[in-house]
């Protein structure tokens, strides 16, 4: 970041003071004095300026005083690194206070704010690289409007201040800051201090922030977390601490590293891959009020899935806290290594969805980020796609023979004899219809699975052709859906593309295609794979635009 003119630095900064409590979080921003190096010239509270915010500095009997509603009337709080020093005594003396503000217990904010941790002294390595995971960690901190977000380093230790044993910050400050009711912190405070680091989250506030920056500062890491709630993430690794309970792929090699987190996050906005855990869809938007589904897949080293893995799920940002549901209810994953969680969107704005498993000894948390919108974005999106359609050729688990016939339609009623399918570009909108049927020449309907929820889907526009009338922009769907077949639950993949028209038009017939996958879930064998094959009768159709 450059440099600010020392005047216009200087006028963004209030030193002293007694903080007024109108509960009202607006651009500004509280350092506790002692924490930092320099007061009103420190390296966080350069950066918080050069961000927007009006800096206030307090000193130790200021902020031990001060009441939820008077933290809340900040929407950055900084605890910041006075050149590998302790973090001061006060601020686990008033910790309640402030984290009453921070998680919107009480203070008058409606929202829960960004957390970062950091557990390493980046004043004193700042040309090594500390200045840029200051920087960026103010960026993350202060980003969530109408909150109290909390940039919170312990620096070179977090003293056990009142000598029970358990340093002070980890024992009265990090329970107050999740919202995981099975919530357990642990610290190392005597890990390596001169080993290697790996980055494993990101959020849009790191992008400029890589392994290479945290690596080579003589000493790097000076307290690390090896336990932390599910709804926090672990930004940073050590990677050669005794013990590897954190594990999850790094941002720059897309490697899987293991270690103990030193540096956390917490919040909207976060990134975060695992070597054996992903969830699906990663992002999505949808209206307020409606409901929402992941797909957590857990699978082993060599990529098969694994079962009997229990997953947990936290709901950060504008909806935290909101409780879910899953399936398998036990939350643990099913033969084809799924479990799925669901839960409604109360509030406008963006949610992470935190996901975490321990598996081998080892945890790994992976994230998917959800907008909600009021009024639903401009109305629904009744986007689909739609037809009744035969796919030619192809394997399946019953019998390799050619001439394989996949017919895609729907269920329909009674009334109506050629039922087209119905999949729309939106999972959560309802109404969905789809059947997939197959056999061999002398009995094409011989198999039959139904669709009975669909899970995710994604509606997306290929350069390949043109959709042609109706008119659509988009040409190709795909979708995951459970399904029921012969009494027994099966997954139903799907990739439709309509291509538009052929020489005389539509239909587009062999220019439309079409791939299934069908698998059974107790089991994960797989039913029906049909990889992409032209529609060699009837017709596919995209139809709508974006709302």
């Amino acid at each position: 970041m450059a440099l600010l003119a020392l005047g216009v630095l200087l006028a963004a900064l209030v030193i002293g003071g007694s903080p007024t409590a109108k509960a009202e979080t607006g651009k500004k921003a509280l350092i506790l004095g002692s924490s930092v190096t320099g007061g009103a010239s420190s390296t966080e509270a350069t950066e918080a300026a050069g961000d927007g915010f009006t800096v206030t500095v307090v000193d130790d009997a200021t902020w031990g005083a001060m009441t939820a509603a008077q933290f809340a009337d900040y929407q950055l709080v900084v605890v910041g690194d006075p050149t590998c020093g302790l973090t001061p005594a006060v601020v686990s003396q008033n910790a309640t206070a402030l984290a009453d503000a921070v998680m919107a217990r009480s203070g008058g904010n409606s929202k829960v704010g960004n957390r970062i941790l950091i557990g390493t002294d980046p004043r004193f390595h700042l040309g090594q690289g500390g200045n840029k995971l200051i920087d960026t960690g103010i960026a993350f901190a202060g980003a969530t409007d109408g909150a109290t977000n909390l940039y919170l380093n312990t620096t070179c230790q977090d003293r056990d201040w009142d000598a029970n044993g358990t340093p002070d910050v980890q024992d009265k400050l990090l329970p107050l800051l999740t919202i995981d009711p099975s919530a357990t912190w642990t610290q190392n405070q005597g890990p390596p201090c001169g080993g290697d680091v790996s980055l494993i989250s990101n959020a849009a506030q790191f992008a400029t922030l890589t392994s290479s920056d945290l690596r080579g500062w003589g000493c790097s890491v000076h307290e690390t977390f090896p336990q932390f709630p599910t709804d926090w993430s672990a930004l940073a690794i050590a990677t050669d601490t005794p013990t590897a309970p954190t594990c999850g792929t790094d941002v720059d090699s897309g490697a899987a590293r293991c270690g103990e987190a030193y540096v956390l996050i917490a919040g909207s906005g976060i990134v975060s891959e695992a070597p054996n855990l992903s969830l699906d869809p990663p992002e999505a938007t949808n209206p307020v009020g409606t409901q929402h589904t992941v797909t957590a897949t857990v699978t082993n080293p060599d990529d098969t899935p694994r079962s009997g893995v229990e997953v947990s799920f936290v709901v950060t940002g504008a909806n935290a806290g909101a409780s879910g549901t899953c399936v398998p209810a036990d939350c643990k994953t099913d033969a084809s290594g799924n479990v799925t969680f669901t839960y409604t969107g109360a509030a406008a704005g963006d949610d992470t969805i935190n996901a975490a498993i321990t598996i081998d000894g080892s945890r790994q948390t992976a994230t998917a980020a959800k907008t909600w919108v009021e009024g639903g974005g401009g109305g629904p999106d009744d986007r689909e796609m739609t037809g009744r359609a035969w796919l030619y050729d192809g394997p399946n688990s019953y019998n390799n023979n050619k001439g394989l016939r996949v017919l895609v339609s729907g269920v329909g009623d009674a009334s109506r004899n050629r039922k087209r399918a119905h999949v729309f570009c939106d999972a959560e909108r309802g109404g969905d219809d789809l059947q997939i049927s197959w056999g061999f020449v002398a009995n094409p309907t011989k198999y039959v699975a139904v669709a009975t929820d669909v899970t995710s889907a994604a509606c997306s526009d290929s350069p390949a052709g043109s959709q042609g009338a109706p008119a659509a922009d988009f040409d190709t769907i795909e979708a995951t859906a459970q399904g029921v077949m012969a009494g027994e639950a099966v997954t139903i993949k799907i990739k439709l593309a309509d291509r538009g028209e052929n020489a005389t038009g539509e239909p587009g017939r062999r220019r439309d295609r079409g791939s299934i996958e069908i698998t059974r879930n107790s089991d994960g064998a797989i039913l029906l794979g049909k990889p992409e094959r032209f529609v060699g009768s009837g017709n596919l159709d995209a139809v709508g635009i974006a709302p």
